[in-house]
């Protein structure tokens, strides 16, 4: 009997443990409600359109909100530099929600958080899967 005890506590412990650690580590995102607050230049990945990962690239967003993603050219593979060299887009506030936009169309939202003295900047796609991640420059 007292091993059971001695068993459950444990589990009891590491269940505690575990729980109080995942609630700390998820960072919150950020409210923004002016564009120029992402005014300035990222850098992560965008997808590869015929290759199943993600290419390396620079995110640069200027004052009038809109945004330009740039492949970087010596770290991506060649036959992919032309399919995803440069994309282009515009951020906006619709309906108070943050999104990113390209051709005149809306699609997904757009979140940014900080984590660890770092922000973080995330383009989902419109079933709020993440499309593309990128880190503020320093």
């Amino acid at each position: 009997m007292r091993r059971w005890r001695a068993v459950a506590l444990k589990t009891a412990a590491f269940v505690l443990l575990l729980s109080s650690v995942g609630c700390a580590t998820v960072p919150t995102p950020q409210t923004i409600t002016d564009t120029k607050r992402l005014v300035g230049l990222w850098r992560g990945s965008v997808p590869c359109r015929d290759c199943p990962g993600h290419l390396p690239a620079s995110l640069l967003i200027r004052d009038d909100a809109t945004w330009t993603a740039t492949v970087d050219q010596n770290s991506a593979r060649t036959q992919s530099v032309d399919q995803a060299s440069n994309l282009h887009g515009v951020f906006g506030i619709v309906d108070g929600v943050l999104r990113w936009g390209q051709d005149g169309r809306w699609y997904g939202r757009v979140t940014v958080v900080e984590h660890r003295g770092h922000e973080y900047l995330s383009m989902l796609k419109v079933n709020g899967q993440v499309w593309t991640e990128f880190q503020r420059a320093k």
